[in-house]
């Protein structure tokens, strides 16, 4: 398929911001150019028991792998990373 040239052109990381949509968008581009799309919420990650959340991670991307050329989109990723300019002592 042609559109697979597109493919190879696309950076290994994309950060989306913006108001809500942006699930749709990377669904879209995934199902144009034939890529799988796995997709998480942050909050998935954010876990009482240490370890547990990065398990989740690790799965998310071996799924991927598995299944590559894919897409990962990680919804509310902010609840995970925290918001930019806070510390921990915030």
């Amino acid at each position: 398929r042609k559109d697979r040239k597109l493919v190879s052109k696309v950076p290994k990381g994309v950060l989306l911001t913006g108001p809500p949509e942006k699930n749709l968008l990377a669904r879209a581009l995934a199902t144009e150019v034939g890529l799988s799309f796995h997709v998480a919420s942050g909050t998935e990650f954010v876990e009482i028991f240490v370890g547990t959340g990065a398990a989740r991670v690790r799965e998310l991307f071996e799924k991927a792998r598995k299944s590559t050329p894919s897409i990962i989109f990680i919804d509310e990723i902010d609840a995970v990373c925290g918001k930019r300019g806070r510390t921990l002592n915030s």
